[in-house]
């Protein structure tokens, strides 16, 4: 029998929409929950700290291989960490980051991110910012990589 180890990340960072592209921390205030208790009317906090309808958020698995190998200790020696980012079909929408991502575990699993978010990139955790991209999959949430790294 194999296991299957699924890494969710509670916390996130949002990237900011000021064109700085820095990364900031929902802090709870202007209107980002912190969990489930402090939405209203059978909401729930997604990741990108709204109340979102149940119905209007799914779990988004991200895979990975580098150059067409599965992710592991040895195939991402070179750059052990990632950075992921999760982005909306249109930008009126923050996107979303979270770093840094083991590049070996080769999944990332976000557990109430709002349908909104259709894309996904990710890329190595440094300053070179070379991303590769996919498109979530509607009905699985799913959506695979296969990074140049």
């Amino acid at each position: 029998m194999r296991a299957l180890l699924v890494v969710v990340f509670a916390g996130c960072v949002v990237q900011g929409t000021d064109g700085s592209g820095g990364w900031v921390f929902p802090d709870g205030t202007a209107g980002h929950c912190q969990s489930d208790s402090s939405c209203t009317g059978g909401k729930v906090c997604a990741r990108d700290g709204g109340c979102w309808s149940p119905s209007e958020v799914h779990s988004a698995h991200v895979s990975w291989t580098l150059r067409g190998m599965p992710a592991s200790p040895t195939t991402c020696e070179a750059t052990p960490d990632l950075q992921i980012g999760f982005y909306p079909k249109s930008m009126t929408t923050q996107e979303l980051g979270y770093a840094p991502v083991p590049c070996a575990l080769g999944k990332f699993t976000v557990d109430k991110l709002p349908v909104t978010y259709t894309g996904v990139k990710l890329g190595r955790a440094v300053s070179d910012h070379r991303w590769e991209s996919a498109t979530i999959d509607g009905v699985t949430g799913e959506a695979t990589l296969d990074l140049p790294l």
